[in-house]
């Protein structure tokens, strides 16, 4: 790249004839526009993952230039946030436009649209293992997703019981947790099913 600043240039003498003068200014390349993109590369950003942005300034001389203080902008933060480094986060399901902002030009927007995270297991989980006729215990269901978060599916998903005669479970809104009913003497193996997806399995014992 060139200095900036003003030069004089003149052609070499020539049988004693000199040529004009020509004076050239260098000025310094300014933005001329601006492009973000994530990390991700992506229009999509499943909910409670978060990607860094970068903003590339394609300069007047033709040149590219990452910028390091870029202003960012999210048009719906509660939607998608995004901090001062450029780091966006998929806050609740719906729409935001991504915008960089530096030496007074703004970027052309980057539309997110913020996804349901995706079912990747289930584990159910039991209090007690070995029972009493006639008495009973909780079980709890934990739904894990694609994105590292959890979720109590206690009460949404369907139950299981290979021996009604031995376990059944009771769920419902009106439990906290599901419960565990010993009715007879014997084994039951437990599982819960949702969305296509099945649970470890956990036996229960009654005596």
């Amino acid at each position: 790249n060139s200095s900036t600043g003003t030069t004089n240039i003149t052609a070499d003498q020539f049988g004693g004839l000199t040529s004009n003068n020509l004076e050239i200014t260098v000025t310094p390349a300014t933005i001329a526009s601006i492009t973000v993109t994530p990390a991700s590369g992506s229009h999509q950003l499943i909910q409670s993952n978060s990607t860094p942005f970068s903003a590339i300034a394609t300069l007047t001389d033709g040149y590219t230039q990452t910028l390091s203080n870029a202003i960012w902008a999210s048009s719906n933060p509660a939607n998608v946030s995004i901090d001062t480094s450029g780091l966006a986060k998929a806050v609740k399901i719906g729409t935001a436009d991504i915008t960089a902002t530096a030496n007074g030009i703004t970027s052309t927007p980057w539309n997110f649209s913020v996804t349901s995270p995706n079912l990747d297991s289930i584990t159910i989980s039991l209090s007690q293992e070995n029972l009493v006729k006639g008495t009973k215990t909780f079980i709890t269901a934990t739904a894990h997703y694609d994105n590292d978060t959890t979720d109590d599916i206690s009460n949404k998903v369907t139950w299981h019981s290979t021996d009604t005669n031995v376990a059944t479970i009771i769920s419902g809104t009106e439990f906290k947790f599901p419960q565990v009913n010993a009715n007879g003497a014997g084994t039951a193996d437990i599982t819960a099913t949702m969305s296509g997806f099945t649970s470890n399995t956990k036996s229960v014992s009654v005596s």
